[in-house]
């Protein structure tokens, strides 16, 4: 047994005794040649699971413009309740809000809940011939059916206890038939029940559904209406 171990020593060692001396050794695999100009293709980063929704363009199908304002950030409807100014806050029924170009209240106690504007027009209707009370250019009347730019306002009404709090750019605030969404310094407001939209921002005010320009009326600067 001793001299069988020996024996399988013996021959180990003369096996790698040949190998450092220049011994035969198996060649590597062969190398895949690569063609100039060719590359193994690198692996392809992960898609998005959807493409970021952008504004809808002037003249979208009204379903496209619901889908946008229905899909930014919800914000609590109580939370904007209430109109401020000079540091005083006023409950209101409805609701309010602000951005730095538009200012938006919706109370019953206003033209049955319709939503009232305020828009940092550039260029607001001119007063018509014979308004001869406070021409407001940048007033915006929008109750669903139509949208009125410019009117005659003796009085602040429903502004008179202030602005609501502010909607930042991406928040969406829905109360009764009424959704609106901030953009940047527009402010897209949808009604569901007549299926329409109105956007407000300083450059004009645009429909959406079946509003559209119509001859105003010699108190109204422009109608939108269906």
């Amino acid at each position: 047994m001793r001299m069988a171990v020996v024996l399988m020593a013996s021959a180990l060692v003369a096996g790698c005794s040949q190998d450092m001396k220049g011994a035969a050794v198996p060649a590597p695999p062969p190398l895949t040649a690569i063609t100039p100009g060719t590359s193994r293709p690198a692996p392809s980063p992960t898609a998005p699971t959807s493409a970021s929704p952008r504004p809808p363009a002037p003249g979208a199908p009204i379903a496209e413009v619901m889908r946008w304002v229905n899909a930014g950030k919800a914000v609590p409807a109580e939370k904007f309740g209430s109109v401020s100014r000079d540091g005083t806050t006023t409950d209101i029924q409805g609701a309010a809000f602000s951005t730095d170009t538009v200012s938006c209240i919706s109370s019953a106690r206003y033209n049955d809940g319709a939503l009232a504007c305020l828009v940092k027009l550039t260029n607001p209707p001119p007063k018509p011939p014979d308004a001869f009370i406070m021409w407001k250019g940048n007033w915006v009347d929008f109750d669903g059916t139509s949208v009125n730019i410019g009117s005659l306002h003796g009085d602040p009404g429903p502004f008179v206890d202030g602005n609501g709090r502010g909607l930042s750019s991406g928040e969406t605030l829905a109360f009764g038939d009424f959704a609106c969404r901030a953009d940047g310094d527009a402010v897209i407001c949808v009604n569901h029940a007549h299926q329409t939209a109105t956007r407000m921002r300083p450059a004009g005010v645009d429909g959406f559904g079946c509003l559209a320009p119509v001859q105003a009326p010699p108190d109204i600067g422009i109608r939108l209406s269906c």
